[in-house]
């Protein structure tokens, strides 16, 4: 059976909205049930080009955006103050809707490199026991608020494209003496976990980095026991994007 007819779509909220007019959603994912998937706004309305169809628009290839994403997020984990053509840090995260406590509870560096869209965990409502993916898991605050939530007895595994960011995710971890939570170097259309792995996902504005968009989403459904959820925040256009919008990494971000 196809992806777009196993998985159910619930929209929880409109979170923000950017200075560019983007807007961000925030929605949740269940296994085993039924929704037609594609560049789609809530209303059913196709949102704008894809990013792969703007990359070949562009004369970008899927590999040279994905060495651009990997080299821009890398450039966050190691100097996350300098200044990029999109939010970072933990203004960012009380934005987006982390809590002063959460963030309170948190080292201080902890969200310096933060750059996700909303706070998904009280979406998925993580139990003890469950076993998680964070898929673009950033320098770890979102796997890190995972697995303090799945003690005892679960875990979390983060994944992304970006070495600075598995290091700062890890030295995190460490700080905050978690041993359930791993983070794993690798790519997002090919996860190097087994089918069916995971009790629950965490994807925290990462769809927009991808190039190929369903390949990511199969491979989420893939990964995710029968049962399974994923909370995903998300930009949307609600305008097409020109074509001409996109001619070098640099547009990627704006």
């Amino acid at each position: 059976m196809r992806l777009a007819a196993r998985l159910k779509l619930r929209f929880r909220a409109i979170a923000w909205n950017t200075s560019s007019c983007r807007s961000v959603i925030s929605f949740s994912l269940s296994k085993g049930s039924q929704l037609r998937i594609g560049p789609y706004n809530k209303n059913g309305g196709r949102t704008s080009l894809s990013r792969r169809e703007c990359a070949m628009a562009s004369g970008m290839t899927a590999a040279e955006l994905r060495e651009g994403v990997r080299l821009t997020f890398n450039r966050v984990a190691e100097t996350p103050t300098a200044k990029f053509r999109f939010l970072v840090g933990p203004e960012l995260a009380r934005q987006v809707g982390y809590s002063e406590d959460v963030l309170a509870g948190l080292p201080p560096h902890a969200s310096d490199s933060f750059a996700g869209l909303a706070d998904l965990h009280p979406v998925l409502s993580l139990q003890p026991g469950e076993r998680v993916l964070d898929l673009g898991s950033g320098g770890g605050m979102d796997a890190v608020l995972a697995a303090r939530a799945v003690v005892p007895g679960g875990v979390v595994k983060g994944l992304d494209l970006a070495e600075s960011m598995i290091l700062r995710a890890r030295r995190l971890a460490s700080v905050v003496g978690l041993t359930n939570v791993e983070f794993t170097e690798g790519d997002a259309e090919a996860m190097p976990f087994a089918a069916e792995t995971f009790d629950a996902a965490i994807v925290n504005g990462f769809f927009n980095l991808c190039p190929d968009k369903g390949r990511v989403a199969a491979e989420v459904f893939r990964v995710l026991r029968r049962g399974g959820r994923a909370a995903v925040a998300e930009i949307t256009f609600p305008q097409p994007l020109p074509r001409t919008e996109m001619h070098t990494i640099d547009d990627w971000f704006r």
